[in-house]
């Protein structure tokens, strides 16, 4: 059930062994990092530093032993015929339902879901980066999928081959899937986030299943497994849980979709390695396969839920998963990394990436603690935007206060709500009108007053 035998390979001497070990091994520390990392996606923007450290060491704990159920030859789920060729479940479904837990004990982000004015919780900082990072993810997904035969010699290069093509083909399904909902939903407009998190939802539900499927059926396991992230990103919203990237649903529900879908559109390998000798449902199998699914997905939830709540509240009770207003409003990088500014925990002093000072925060319990961190934040970054162009104008001899005084105005309007974005034209259009030439930063700063700023 748990293992055991070959701890750290120290037994592992036999040259005929050594290739085949050591590549599972890697693999295997690449997949136990995998799922790790999912949780942090789940948590972002409140969870202590500290805690999801801690936590980040006992996950092994919930990542190894299922890992062992179903990819070791001895595995009790392996012997009952359960399939997962790249990890769909004991990864992806594993890592979202360990990221679930965490929303559900961490919470939403402050102001997410308390019916008042509130930041826009789904602007993303750099959709540049986030698409950057999608592209990396897509193409190491080859490597994932494809490495999952575990070597070229027999007939693992035919299996990594088919593998290639069917994953490519599922996430362009998945993609345009996510299009034309995004298209749809989102009145006209393509959505960065629905288009990375459809493709990524496609890629996680081939997974499990890519090298025994035909590319037209990689299609289709493409664009539901799209289709189910982009709807499950919807719903969680509605049911209370803040998933600020999506993690859960493009690991856990794709995850599930992933594993379901194998007793559905599998075909009996028919290469010498033999990975699966039954076929799914529709490709004239019976549903000993689907059972075995569906025993498998069953089995890793109801593990990951027990023993991720086992592990985590001890964390919470001792270190405390959740992050003060203070962290969640500044941001881990300022608080933990020092970067883009610097804030004094003793003295409760904010000082900027230039080490000018900013403020002081009042005595911890404060009432508008929320309010002052908001207005320091503001401030922060204001004087942060101001000391790269004077810096920029020190390096070229040229004036930039006009651009200066631009992009200020451009990140201010950014920050207001829609009806302070009408209350500014307004004001905007009036002052026009009687010929007054105020500056645009003047007439934004009595709005930006009122206006809740994130991390």
């Amino acid at each position: 059930v748990v293992g055991g035998s070959d701890l750290f390979l120290t037994t592992v001497r036999d040259a005929d062994r050594i290739g085949n070990t050591y590549a599972m091994y890697f693999f295997q520390l690449s997949f136990a990092t995998t799922a790790t990392t999912v949780v942090s996606g789940a948590l972002a923007e409140r969870c202590n530093f500290k805690a999801y450290v801690v936590f980040s060491v006992v996950h092994i704990v919930i990542y190894c032993i299922p890992a062992h159920w179903i990819l070791h030859p001895d595995g009790w789920l392996k012997r009952l015929g359960a399939l997962d060729i790249g990890g769909a479940g004991i990864v992806h479904m594993l890592g979202g339902l360990t990221g679930l837990v965490g929303c559900v004990v961490v919470g939403p982000r402050t102001g997410r879901f308390d019916g008042g004015r509130q930041r826009n919780f789904t602007h993303m900082d750099s959709p540049t980066n986030a698409l950057l990072g999608l592209f990396m993810l897509w193409w190491g997904w080859l490597g994932f999928n494809c490495g999952s035969s575990y070597g070229v010699a027999g007939g693992k290069w035919k299996l990594a081959a088919k593998a290639a093509v069917t994953t490519i083909n599922s996430s362009v399904a998945g993609g345009t899937v996510a299009f034309i909902l995004s298209y749809w939903l989102k009145k006209g407009i393509f959505d960065i986030s629905y288009i990375i998190n459809g493709v990524l939802g496609a890629l996680v539900a081939i997974t499990s299943l890519c090298a025994v499927v035909t590319p037209g059926e990689g299609l289709v396991v493409g664009a539901v497994g799209s289709a189910v992230t982009l709807a499950s990103q919807e719903l969680l919203p509605l049911l209370g849980v803040d998933d600020p990237v999506g993690a859960v649903s493009v690991h856990g529900v794709a995850g599930a979709w992933s594993l379901l879908a194998v007793g559905l559109f599998t075909t009996a390998d028919p290469t010498e390695e033999g990975i699966v000798t039954k076929s799914g449902v529709f490709n004239g199998g019976n549903w000993d396969l689907m059972t075995s699914q569906v025993l498998y997905l069953v089995t890793i939830s109801v593990w990951t839920v027990v023993v991720t709540l086992v592990l985590l509240k001890p964390i919470d009770l001792l270190i405390g998963v959740r992050s003060d207003i203070t962290f969640e409003i500044f941001g881990a990088d300022l608080i933990e990394h020092n970067v883009r500014g610097r804030f004094d925990e003793e003295t409760k002093c904010l000082f900027d990436e230039s080490d000018r000072f900013i403020g002081q925060l009042s005595a911890a319990g404060s009432a508008n603690r929320r309010r002052e961190c908001e207005q320091l934040y503001l401030k922060l970054l204001k004087s942060n935007e101001e000391s790269r162009f004077r810096k920029s104008e020190l390096q070229t001899g040229e004036p930039v206060a006009k651009t200066a005084d631009k992009s200020w105005r451009e990140f201010s309007f950014s920050c207001c709500t829609l009806k302070q974005k009408q209350e500014f034209n307004l004001s905007a259009a009036a002052a026009a009108a009687a010929g007054v030439r105020a500056s645009a930063r003047n007439k934004v700063s009595p709005i930006l007053a009122d206006t809740p700023m994130g991390s």
